[in-house]
């Protein structure tokens, strides 16, 4: 199974080449100073070699020691790994986990900062305004290119009941996934927002709310009347009772028949009850 970052690198060129070849060119010629005198070095090296792969070897062993990627391999396997929206809000405590274990020296902190501010350079520069059809024409595409099952989503999201979680789907979104097997990323992003945000939230916020979203997965999504019940002194009929107010009071339409709430709707219960 290809993830996320694998299908990225895929798609994703700069200048008509892949974005791996463009940011090691952008790094060869930082470091000697101009593309020409990089080309320069690099050829000095293939004049000192014999054959093709005693070349090749010879760019392992200089890539080795510009990149270091035996030693930096665990960390980005573990950006390897994404493979969906929980499996990234887990992410900055797997690198901590891995960087505690790799004991990087303080150069092989300063190469990754580098290494990620010239990625940021380089996109900057490739992607900036005057590019936003094309930025837009690239996510389009890439989203097409990067699905997800329903039943992988409503998994992930915590429901164990698929009849329970169609009626929350359609109560989102009227008819739109009915029939359907598969979502692209943009979907797929759209179904988590219904489900894990407040009403106060409008679009996911990785940057200043990852640690948060990561709380509200780890105690659970879903909310079932058992554990809704403490709101009403653990009183079932009294907690119909308030849902049916709450429902008819903020003009809500809940789905009937339904025993397991979702983070986004239990927010306004609790709103009304606490």
């Amino acid at each position: 199974m290809k993830t996320i970052v694998d299908i990225i690198n895929e798609n994703l060129t700069l200048n008509d080449q892949p974005s791996g070849i463009v940011l090691f060119e952008a790094y060869y010629i930082k470091k000697h100073g101009s593309l020409e005198a990089a080309q320069n070095h690099f050829l000095k090296l293939k004049q000192q070699c014999e054959t093709d792969e005693q070349f090749q070897n010879m760019l392992i062993v200089q890539m080795e020691t510009d990149f270091n990627f035996t030693k930096l391999k665990p960390l980005l396997d573990v950006f390897l790994k994404i493979e969906n929206f929980s499996s990234f809000l887990n992410i900055e405590e797997d690198i901590i986990n891995c960087l505690m274990k790799l004991e990087l020296s303080k150069q092989d902190l300063e190469k990754i900062i580098e290494l990620q501010d010239l990625c940021g350079s380089l996109f900057f520069k490739h992607l900036h305004t005057e590019k936003e059809i094309l930025k837009k024409l690239f996510i389009v595409k890439l989203a097409d290119k990067i699905t997800f099952t329903i039943k992988e989503t409503r998994e992930e999201l915590g429901f164990k009941d698929q009849r329970t979680f169609k009626k929350w789907l359609n109560y989102f979104f009227p008819d739109k996934y009915n029939g359907r097997r598969i979502v692209n990323i943009l979907d797929y992003i759209n179904i988590w927002e219904k489900f894990l945000l407040t009403p106060e939230e409008h679009k996911i916020d990785i940057k200043n709310k990852s640690v948060e979203y990561k709380q509200r997965l780890d105690q659970g999504l879903v909310f079932s009347k058992e554990r809704l019940k403490k709101l009403t002194a653990d009183d079932y009929k009294a907690l119909q009772n308030e849902i049916d107010s709450i429902n008819k009071l903020e003009g809500l339409q809940l789905p009937n028949n339904v025993d397991k709430f979702p983070f986004s709707v239990v927010q306004i219960i609790k709103k009304h009850l606490t």
